[in-house]
């Protein structure tokens, strides 16, 4: 008798069906569609294709993850077959990022390039843009970004500020760009998606170069803020 699979289900490599859904859900939530919204657009059965994300009667079929994998690149994500079916390609690559997704409307100021603008000039710009988000936003954190993970959306050097979420509502932040400090006192801007363990999150670079690792799987978070403002710095002063 086939013994039962753990309750963790880790999306690396595990070619075990519950396994391959773990992968099926994280890609299509980097495409940033709700189950039902993926099955009804590409005119998969609801209940059959709840059952390839649950690992359910076999699971994802080798002929139906091609055709997903097509479905995936058309939603501006990149797929490999072998991840997806058995955890050992590379990870989902996000080859377009929509920022309307993000709850409020992103904002970038740069200073207008015609005026003289020093280095203390653009600080102290920053300060008052940043104690104006403090003001009007609950629960306010703010970031300057530090490693590459994020390109080419953020550069090292951006300031980025939003709104924390903490414990239960962390899930709202699923599937944003998000500030997040984790429980070893890491604070990190990565896109957030659910874990596999309850109350833990997956995290996700966009830069498929990076220097960070790209993947992160069952994190701890503190918080998790979507960013709302971002402030990206003149080139002559940037790190």
């Amino acid at each position: 008798m086939e013994n039962k699979s753990p309750k963790k289900q880790d999306v690396s490599p595990q070619p075990t069906p519950k396994a391959r859904g773990a992968r099926l859900t994280l890609a299509r939530e980097l495409a940033g569609l709700k189950r039902k919204a993926f099955a009804e657009k590409y005119n998969f059965n609801p209940f059959t294709y709840k059952g390839w994300e649950n690992g359910k009667h076999g699971g994802l079929t080798e002929k139906r993850a091609r055709t997903i994998i097509c479905i995936l690149e058309n939603e501006g994500v990149n797929c490999d077959f072998e991840w997806l079916m058995y955890g050992t390609g590379k990870t989902p690559q996000i080859t377009k990022y929509d920022t309307n997704k993000i709850p409020n409307k992103l904002q970038i100021m740069e200073p207008p390039p015609t005026e003289p603008f020093s280095q203390f000039d653009e600080e102290r710009q920053i300060a008052r843009e940043m104690q104006f988000f403090q003001q009007g936003n609950p629960n306010p954190v703010n970031l300057t970004v530090n490693d590459n993970g994020m390109k080419p959306n953020y550069q090292i050097g951006d300031v980025v500020a939003g709104s924390k979420y903490y414990g239960k509502e962390i899930k709202k932040a699923c599937g944003y760009i998000c500030i997040v400090q984790t429980n070893n006192e890491e604070t990190l801007l990565r896109t957030v998606h659910k874990g596999q363990d309850k109350n833990k999150y997956t995290l996700l670079c966009l830069n498929s170069n990076a220097n960070e690792k790209m993947l992160r799987q069952d994190v701890e978070l503190i918080s998790a803020a979507p960013v709302l403002w971002h402030r990206r710095k003149t080139k002559k002063f940037k790190a």
